[in-house]
């Protein structure tokens, strides 16, 4: 007892010692504090005064510009919507300045064509604009081909060129020609016959002599192209041997020995710079004029000589690349139905309807 007695006396000795050192430490703090206070110049007092309404008024510009920066984002919202509108009314503008156009060109199709498209085409360096119409009958595509002149033939030197390619200038005006090579399907719509011996839908008709041809014409109202309306078409503004340049670019726009045994269907490759489809190989292409070695020049849609035995064939077939050169000329009698010739048509537009196309 006299043990626990001394211990409860010596802890409250040493309370009251701690007790007694933090009152004199806070004291101490409280001396120092003075002080320091008294130690502050009136400079110092201004400088700090200054600061804290520096970070006041820092507190409010933070504030107001975050109430600034909502206003921008709402207002960048309506320039974002305003500028989706605008393109909107740009995109019906556009689409109704369309229609304007393709109404005007369908009140200006000629007789018995419908107006499709203006469409753009490239090849061999050369790009050409036309506008394609679609012939009602048969529902055979054609493309406008515009007026101009060209040099007709080959020059000396070209490989393969005959004595009868002889160079001179030819002068057109503008016309209609099909796209493809008149069709098996539409042959035998009109003809209702079936003389190839390759058959398919899409594949183009052969077998049909110069006659035959003729008569499908008569009966659709529409007429072969004249030989220089062909090469014109073909070359559709070059100048090489082949409206596709080099003879390797030849299995991308011909059908002929290397990549074909037989006939295939229309527009598997790609078109010359018209728009125009197997002017080069596949098959041969029956053309309005009597076949003679020497053409005039500087004549405006010549049409051949008026007398002779043969008919123009032009675009050579599947069997071979050499006859595929634009200038390549070759005949047959009119009677002649050959596996290896076919043919497109054509429509030449009086002047008048001429002239509304330029």
């Amino acid at each position: 007892e006299q043990t626990e007695e001394a211990e409860k006396k010596l802890q409250k000795a040493l309370k009251d010692q701690q007790e007694e050192a933090e009152k004199k430490l806070q004291k101490q703090q409280a001396d120092c504090e003075q002080k320091l206070q008294a130690a502050v110049t009136p400079e110092q007092k201004v400088l700090k005064q200054t600061i804290q309404e520096l970070e006041t008024q820092l507190k409010d510009l933070q504030q107001c510009y975050k109430a600034v920066q909502k206003e921008a984002d709402a207002a960048q919202q309506e320039v974002q919507k305003a500028k989706a509108e605008v393109q909107q009314v740009q995109k019906a503008k556009a689409e109704m300045q369309q229609e304007i156009v393709n109404l005007k060109e369908k009140l200006k199709a000629p007789p018995g064509f419908q107006y499709l498209r203006t469409a753009t085409y490239s090849c061999n360096g050369v790009t050409n604009i036309v506008k394609e119409y679609q012939h009602i009958m048969t529902g055979l595509e054609f493309v406008l081909i515009p007026e101009g002149s060209f040099s007709m033939g080959s020059p000396p030197g070209e490989y393969g060129r005959r004595d009868d390619e002889m160079q001179h200038t030819v002068k057109l005006s503008s016309y209609l020609i099909s796209k493809t090579e008149v069709t098996q399907e539409v042959w035998e719509s009109v003809m209702h016959t079936k003389p190839s011996d390759v058959e398919g839908t899409n594949f183009p008709v052969n077998r049909v002599s110069w006659h035959d041809c003729i008569t499908f014409c008569e009966q659709t109202r529409l007429t072969l192209p004249t030989e220089a309306q062909w090469e014109y078409a073909c070359r559709a503004g070059t100048q090489t041997a082949y409206y596709f340049g080099e003879r390797s670019n030849a299995k991308d726009y011909a059908w002929y020995d290397d990549n074909s045994k037989e006939i295939q269907p229309v527009a598997q490759k790609k078109p010359n710079a018209y728009g125009l489809y197997d002017m080069a190989g596949n098959l041969g292409e029956w053309c309005r004029d009597e076949y003679a070695k020497s053409l005039q020049a500087d004549v405006l849609n010549p049409v051949g000589p008026s007398g002779g035995n043969e008919k123009v064939i032009r675009g050579g077939s599947w069997d071979d690349l050499i006859p595929c050169r634009s200038a390549k000329r070759n005949q047959a009698a009119p009677s002649f139905p050959s596996k290896y010739i076919g043919f497109r048509v054509a429509v030449t537009l009086p002047s008048s309807e001429s002239d509304a196309h330029k």
